[in-house]
């Protein structure tokens, strides 16, 4: 693991450029010398030169047929240098070229007794952090997304068998008021009948009576059988349109890749009232659309209306989350850059000076990750969730201030400061501060269901 340093010196840009593009020449070396190098090395990088000089000097005494020589000459120039010896680095940069010429490091000399010569006037700040990789974290949550899109998908069989129950149950209703309808025509027609012959047939009124009353009873039955035809036609309508709903929005969320919504709780018919409710509120406080966002995506995705329509309300709802984390307090948030070394040497030096030079201009690390997708992935965590020894190398970081850590294989370009809480549902998060937004959202939630009772 290497060690972290801050960019207070104008030649530290050089420094990391070497170490990117030294060759591995001490492959070769007996185990006790990578231990007196590795040491020496340490010194140099931790700005300790005098104790780097000392090592460097005992390696070229105790080894003198090393293959690793010419390597160890020229750090110990470059820790000359750093206690501004000139002369004496440039004796050592001389001493490689004359016994050493088909040495690697000779073209890095000649660059080096240049900026010796011009007492280093470029001035370049870089700092550089190291992080882990996150693949297998986005793989689980994709494990996890396909298995709650199974678990939809049976709730939506479940929904389709309920209302076909409940459309045989119309159709036998529909026959039963068919067939009272036809009763009651011909208890009326009797009625009319009994009426006409009421002033010349004695016998018949009371048996009028009788049918009117029966008459009366079937219209009262018939009101109650319609008040219910007309309760199950409308709970057939919410089941059909709560089947639509759940079945648009996993669409739209499976087509934008989107794992998670922090409002979501699993349930498909909890989530459609939640959503409403946020939508109403987000209404109130006149939270609009992100035009620009909403036409990007629907450049990238064909929807119909509806999908087109959810997608409108994921832009607003996360619009009014972001609305609200703006008024809880700060938090200590690190942004993160990491890279991994390519095969070509001068692929990897042209990035780190194209990485630098945009962070030390102010461009955001999520404008730079979307300009090199391909070479560097973009996270954005709470700082408590750095594993110890990450936040012991970032530790005397201030906020705003970029940093790095570098290793074999790649390196971390790392910010630490304090800010608000943001959320895009559009953008990977960490579990850490995805939870905390959505314990927010589950106490505004409840607040609004208050609210709305009264």
């Amino acid at each position: 693991m290497g060690k972290s340093f801050y960019y207070n010196k104008s030649y530290l840009i050089i420094i990391f450029l070497f170490i990117l593009m030294t060759p591995p020449i001490l492959i070769y070396a007996e185990p006790n010398e990578f231990e007196i190098f590795d040491r020496a090395y340490e010194y140099y990088l931790s700005y300790q030169p005098e104790k780097a000089i000392e090592e460097f000097t005992f390696f070229l005494k105790e080894f003198p047929e090393s293959s690793a020589r010419d390597a160890v000459l020229f750090w110990l120039g470059k820790s000359f240098a750093q206690i501004q010896l000139t002369e004496d680095a440039k004796k050592v940069f001389n001493e490689i070229e004359s016994k050493y010429p088909q040495s690697p490091f000779i073209s890095f000399i000649r660059k080096e007794i240049e900026n010796l010569e011009s007492k280093g006037n470029n001035k370049t700040k870089l700092n550089f952090v190291e992080k882990e990789d996150l693949l297998k974290k986005i793989v689980q949550e994709r494990d996890e997304n396909k298995k709650n899109l199974e678990e939809k998908e049976k709730e939506l069989i479940d929904l389709q068998k309920e209302n076909s129950k409940l459309k045989e149950a119309e159709i036998s209703f529909n026959e039963l008021l068919k067939e009272e309808r036809r009763k009651t025509e011909e208890l009326a027609s009797l009625l009319t009948k009994c009426e006409e012959e009421k002033e010349s047939v004695t016998p018949l009124k009371d048996t009028m009576k009788e049918n009117i009353q029966k008459i009366e009873k079937m219209k009262i039955l018939l009101e109650d059988e319609k008040r219910k035809a007309e309760s199950m036609l409308t709970k057939i309508k919410e089941y059909e349109y709560k089947e639509s709903y759940i079945k648009q929005s996993l669409f739209v969320l499976q087509s934008l890749d989107i794992q998670d919504l922090v409002w979501r709780t699993g349930n498909p018919y909890e989530d459609m009232e939640n959503e409403n409710l946020l939508y109403e509120k987000a209404k109130e406080l006149n939270i609009n659309i992100n035009i620009e966002k909403y036409k990007d995506l629907m450049n990238k995705f064909t929807m119909d209306q509806i999908q087109s329509d959810y997608i409108k309300k994921i832009i607003i709802l996360s619009g009014l989350i972001d609305f609200r984390l703006k008024e809880m307090p700060d938090e200590r948030m690190v942004e993160v850059l990491k890279v991994k070394f390519s095969d070509n040497k001068f692929d990897r030096t042209s990035l780190a000076v194209k990485l630098q030079t945009d962070a030390i201009k102010g461009v955001s690390f999520y404008d730079i990750s979307r300009s090199y997708e391909e070479k560097l992935q973009y996270s954005e965590m709470l700082y408590e969730e750095l594993q110890d020894w990450i936040k012991k190398r970032i530790q005397s970081l201030q906020d705003g201030q970029i940093g790095f850590i570098w290793s074999d294989d790649g390196y971390m370009i790392v910010k630490k400061e304090m800010k608000k809480l943001s959320y895009n549902p559009f953008q990977k998060t960490s579990p850490e501060k995805k939870e905390k937004i959505r314990n927010y959202v589950k106490q505004w939630i409840e607040k609004y269901k208050d609210q709305a009772k009264y």
